[in-house]
């Protein structure tokens, strides 16, 4: 276990590195999410299938890391997850993606699954984060202005692009 956070409303969710037991318990919340989440996620709708959700599960972390965010109810939940992909051609960047199921969505879990992610991104050697976001999906860029981390963004390709610097000391 990384940590336990309370959200807004108090509730406790336990924040976790992924792993491949995972896959089924991430397919599930992929089915609870709303066809808006998907679609930002993943900037077209599409539901992912368990085989593509094992392999995110059995990434090394020569490849990138990844964290889930639970709720112990008499069966362990998912309700977010968060993970990064190490860009081959610069080791010191990497592409994140966050995901919060939609009831949990606006309660502080994005921005502690974000900060989770950065602080073992950085220790792994991660500086930036460079992400393509729908320039829609204002609850995603309210969780990176939020962080305290310094980014930029601009649109490029009809999306914004976003980098986030990780180091912890620039926080704001």
């Amino acid at each position: 276990m990384l940590k336990t956070i309370r959200l807004r409303d108090r509730t406790p969710v336990t924040l976790r590195l992924m792993h491949p037991d995972d896959a089924p318990l991430l397919l599930d919340m992929h089915h609870r999410l709303s066809e808006a989440s998907l679609y930002f996620r993943y900037l077209r709708y599409r539901l992912p299938t368990l085989e593509q959700l094992a392999k995110l599960t059995q990434m090394t972390p020569d490849a990138g890391m990844g964290i889930v965010a639970t709720l112990e109810t008499p069966a362990e939940i998912i309700i977010g997850h968060a993970y990064y992909v190490i860009e081959a051609d610069d080791r010191t960047t990497a592409e994140p993606a966050v995901l919060v199921e939609d009831q949990f969505q606006g309660r502080g879990l994005g921005r502690g699954l974000l900060d989770a992610l950065s602080h073992i991104a950085w220790e792994q050697g991660i500086e930036v984060f460079n992400a393509l976001v729908h320039p829609s999906n204002e609850q995603l860029l309210g969780v990176v202005r939020r962080s305290g981390l310094p980014f930029q963004s601009k649109y490029a390709y009809g999306m914004r692009e976003v980098h986030v610097r990780l180091d912890p000391s620039q926080r704001q």
